[in-house]
C-alpha cells in the first residue's frame, strides 16, 4: 500500500513542479519585461537556475546518441526565445534521423538519467552524506516492492525539497514583480496560453 501512496505523491509532485515552473518563468519574464522592456534577461536568469539540469539532460540525449552511433551536431545549452511568441528553449542537440527504436532511446535519455540523479539526492538527502554508500546497496534480500518503495520516498524527498525551492523563488520573484510594478505603474497580466 506505501508503494501505491509514493506512487500517487510521486504524481502529484510532478503536476505542482510543472505548474511552478510556468509560475517563476511568468514572475521572472514579467518583471525583466517591466524593468528591460524584454524577457529575455528574466529567461537567462532561469536558465542559470536551471543549468546543471540543462546541462545534464542535452548531454544525455548526446551520450546515448554517440553510443547508438547517431552523429550528432551543436550542442546548445544557453537559452533560445524562439518564434515570435516569446517561448523558451533551455537546450537543444542536433542528432541526425534515425530509426524509431535509436529515436526513442535517445529521448528517454534524459528521463532516465534525471531519475537516477533525483534518487541518488533523495537517498544521500535522507540518510546523510557520510554513510551512503553503505545505506545505498541493494542486497539480495530486496524485494521489488522494498525497492520500489525506496526510489518512489527518494524521489518524492528530492522533488518535495524542489518544489519548497521553487516556492519560495517565487515568492520572491512576484515581491519584486509587485514592487516594481508600483515602482513604475505598469502591470504584467497573464494571458491564456502565454506567459505574458
Amino acid at each position: 500500500m506505501l508503494v501505491i501512496y509514493s506512487a500517487l505523491i510521486f504524481v502529484i509532485l510532478i503536476v505542482i513542479l510543472s505548474a511552478l515552473r510556468t509560475r517563476l518563468v511568468f514572475e521572472l519574464s514579467g518583471t525583466s519585461l517591466l524593468l528591460f522592456d524584454t524577457p529575455r534577461p528574466g529567461i537567462i536568469l532561469y536558465s542559470v537556475l536551471v543549468l546543471p539540469g540543462t546541462v545534464i539532460h542535452e548531454l544525455s540525449h548526446w551520450l546515448v546518441a554517440e553510443i547508438l552511433q547517431v552523429r550528432t551536431g551543436e550542442i546548445v545549452i544557453l537559452p533560445e526565445l524562439t518564434g515570435g511568441d516569446g517561448e523558451e528553449r533551455l537546450g537543444s542537440v542536433q542528432t541526425e534521423r534515425t530509426d524509431p527504436l535509436r529515436g526513442f532511446l535517445i529521448g528517454i535519455a534524459p528521463f532516465l538519467t534525471g531519475l537516477l540523479i533525483l534518487v541518488t539526492l533523495g537517498r544521500l538527502f535522507s540518510i546523510g552524506w557520510f554513510i551512503v554508500l553503505v545505506r545505498m546497496r541493494i542486497t539480495p534480500s530486496s524485494t521489488i516492492y522494498d525497492l520500489s518503495s525506496t526510489i518512489l520516498t527518494s524521489l518524492n524527498l528530492i522533488l518535495g525539497v524542489t518544489a519548497a525551492a521553487n516556492l519560495v523563488m517565487i515568492g520572491g520573484s512576484y515581491g519584486t514583480r509587485r514592487l516594481v510594478e508600483s515602482l513604475t505603474k505598469k502591470r504584467i497580466m497573464q494571458k491564456k496560453g502565454r506567459s505574458l
